[in-house]
């Protein structure tokens, strides 16, 4: 007898009720879905200080007892009854719950300001966050057990949204709880189709893609994924910003080469004076040897509370000079309109001195961002020389408004010398091999004159000129290795880092030129219009008081006027012009990154065997996985030791030696002293270092290694070669 689809014996089927086997496979793919939730929330809520294990554990107790509700004749009430008894809890301990909901706020505004670096504030009336997060972890067990119960994948649809949405703006962090989440997900999806049947294949099966996806999720947060990343971000980059040829490398120094040529119009500008301008655009203050990178937001989020009291102030680093210059008594301004035609859209290109910040700037730490659709500015008239006459004027000036302006100057200067003097070890090695060492005070004025006659002397403008790096330190390859031919690039990277090497905080800075020439032939309000050619890079240096300006190297664009600003070796605010070399302090020694592993507490959960059993084969994969990973990792150090040159090759060769005896304290050579000795030769010294020293280096290193294998036991030398990966 044919039978109608959804019908028996001519009647509607009825739908069989859900029951306590019903339960127990709704709860499966709970399983991975609440370990994912609690890896994410205990890292997204770290004020909450509970293990991840605790609340994976409180969700799925909470998620069974909803689905053994669910299963008896009280199912109808089971959804209502826990919104009502959620909402009881919220009118009780709405206090509790109100102080607990500004703690998680606050660990979100904590890791919004690291990924974005703006200012944030914080609540400062808060509690504890567990009496929320328990809340919030009933309510999801309310959701997930009905989604459950009911065989419907929409209920974790905004749970999915609120993950995808907080991964996106970095509210949450990526780590080994999304893709085990997400798994859940997507097996309780996959069972919204029918009944997930927990056979004892699939539940190895789950819980062996659960701890794949663990696995994948850690090695996803760990792993070193800078070069996709970078080069993923440059094509965005293009694909949003780059509407035109743009000649400048932005920041990238890798195997410079030579200054393309475009007269395509890049920018339009119009004057009320018509003067030479320094529009700056990218301003970069970190260098990585291959590099020149803005500083991370994580960086500038420690210096959240400086520039909240600072902007509380109405001090800004971008409107810096201006303010001096208004507070020593200057007047005269320059109305300044820039349209872009073509150049990168990314940022906005701006003179020196502005009188006000951008809209927002209040909420931005650090001061090389801008406003991208900012055209139209206000900045006061002049050039270095009038800078100069206003830092005079403002230091003796006894006047309220400047001593206020000064109190919020230094703090602001503390934050400059801590940024702006950073070098990498190789670019100090080759700036003591070329200008010597840097030490005690010198006049900032003696500074620029030996930079600049070092940069005449050693290098030839060339604007077909390439500088070729390969792995290798940027200003080494340009300096040391290169026939000398360079161009602005190469010019404004070199002054940067040798400004810093004496100890005056500096920064590199691309953006375009308007020369005096096109200024002397353009009348007041009358639009001049900049192409590629004005494409132009260039260091700047804080002038104690004043803030950042430009230093121009660059042959061809040195204007006369700022050659003679001699202004403290009279006695004249001398000690304004002064800087203290310490360049050493500002520049890491680099030894091979064998680094122990972090040590933290262990979580403790009781396992069934069948559970366990099924761990076992995962656990040793994993094992594998890290100890392939470790030796791996140790011979590509030892690789990079190998293909180094020779002074290079012999520091990081005892750096190595050091890490074994760290791990061996009792261990001492004859060689010790002569191994220390030549270390600091190849640190410090520009003595030329020899393959024979380089022999020596290596023949102690492996003595080290010998005798430190002889203090180790069975078990330390097996731990130190598989799991930390040191020999």
């Amino acid at each position: 007898m044919r039978r109608n689809k959804g019908k028996l014996n001519g009647r509607a089927a009825e739908p069989r009720a859900f029951g306590m086997s019903d339960a127990v496979q709704g709860l499966i793919p709970l399983i991975p879905l609440w370990i994912g939730l609690g890896l994410v929330i205990a890292e997204a809520f770290p004020s909450a200080a509970s293990p991840w294990w605790s609340i994976s554990a409180a969700g799925l107790l909470l998620s069974a007892a909803m689905l053994c509700l669910r299963a008896c004749p009280a199912r109808r009430w089971v959804t209502a009854g826990g919104l009502a008894l959620a909402a009881l809890a919220c009118g009780v301990f709405r206090r509790a719950l109100s102080g607990g909901l500004h703690a998680a706020i606050n660990d979100v505004t904590t890791r919004l300001t690291a990924a974005d670096g703006r200012i944030r504030l914080e609540f400062a009336d808060i509690g504890d966050v567990r009496p929320l997060l328990l809340t919030g972890i009933f309510l999801l067990a309310l959701l997930l057990s009905a989604a459950a119960a009911r065989r419907r994948a929409l209920p974790l649809l905004p749970v999915m949204l609120v993950l995808a949405a907080g991964t996106a703006v970095k509210a949450i962090p990526v780590g080994p709880g999304l893709p085990v989440a997400v798994l859940g997900a997507l097996l309780m999806a996959g069972g919204s189709c029918g009944t997930w049947r927990p056979t004892a294949v699939r539940t190895a099966g789950v819980l062996l893609c659960a701890g794949a996806a663990l696995i994948f999720g850690a090695l996803l947060r760990n792993e070193d994924l800078s070069a996709w990343q970078e080069a993923a971000q440059r094509k965005a980059h293009v694909l949003l910003y780059d509407r035109g040829t743009n000649v400048m490398p932005e920041g990238r120094l890798t195997d410079l080469g030579p200054r393309k040529k475009s007269d395509e119009p890049a920018l339009e500008v119009t004057m009320e004076t018509a003067q030479k301008l320094y529009l700056r655009g990218h301003i970069y203050e970190k260098y990585t040897g291959s590099r020149w990178e803005s500083l991370p937001a994580e960086e500038l989020a420690e210096s959240e509370d400086l520039f909240y009291w600072l902007h509380e102030h109405g001090f800004y680093g971008q409107t810096q000079v201006a303010a001096a210059m208004a507070a020593a008594g200057e007047t005269r301004t320059n109305r300044v309109t820039v349209k872009n035609l073509s150049a990168c859209s990314e940022t906005s290109y701006l003179p020196y001195a502005l009188v006000s910040p951008a809209e927002g700037d209040e909420k931005r730490i650090g001061d090389t961002g801008s406003d991208r659709k900012r055209t139209d500015v206000t900045a006061f008239t002049g050039s270095v020389a009038e800078w100069y006459a206003a830092q005079l004027a403002l230091a003796g000036d006894a006047g309220e408004a400047a001593q206020t302006y000064r109190a919020a100057e230094q703090s602001y200067k503390e934050y400059v010398r801590e940024k702006d003097l950073q070098m990498t070890q190789e670019s100090w090695n080759v700036l003591y091999r070329q200008l010597g060492e840097a030490s005690g005070t010198n006049t900032l004025y003696g500074i620029q004159m030996k930079i600049r006659d070092w940069l005449e002397q050693h290098l030839h403008y060339d604007e077909k000129a390439g500088t070729v790096t390969g792995n290798g330190d940027f200003l080494r390859a340009a300096l040391e290795t290169g026939d000398g031919g360079a161009w602005s690039v190469t010019y404004a990277t070199a002054a940067t880092l040798m400004l810093r090497y004496y100890g005056v905080p500096a920064r590199y800075v691309e953006g375009y030129y308007l020369t005096p020439e096109q200024a002397e032939q353009a009348a007041a309000g009358e639009t001049v219009i900049l192409t590629e050619a004005n494409a132009h890079a260039w260091a700047e240096y804080y002038l104690n008081g004043v803030g950042f300006l430009p230093f121009e190297v660059t042959p061809g664009y040195v204007d006369p006027d700022d050659l003679d600003l001699n202004t403290g070796n009279d006695g004249e605010g001398g000690s304004l012009y002064e800087y203290e070399s310490n360049p050493m302090s500002y520049a890491q020694t680099e030894e091979p990154d064998v680094q122990e592993p972090e040590v933290g507490k262990k979580d403790s959960l009781g396992l069934s065997p069948l559970t366990l059993l099924a761990l076992i084969p995962l656990a040793a994969a994993a094992l594998l996985i890290f100890i392939v990973t470790r030796r791996l990792r140790l011979r590509r150090k030892l690789r990079e030791i190998n293909g180094a040159e020779d002074r290079t090759a012999v520091a990081m060769r005892y750096g190595y030696a050091m890490a074994l005896k760290r791990r061996a304290p009792g261990v001492e050579l004859s060689e010790d002293a002569a191994a220390a000795a030549l270390n600091e030769l190849a640190v410090f010294s520009p003595r030329q270092i020899t393959a024979e020293d380089r022999g020596s280096m290596d023949e102690y290193a492996k003595k080290v290694l010998v005798a430190c294998r002889k203090t180790w036991g069975p078990w330390r030398r097996l731990k130190l070669r598989l799991i930390e990966g040191i020999y």
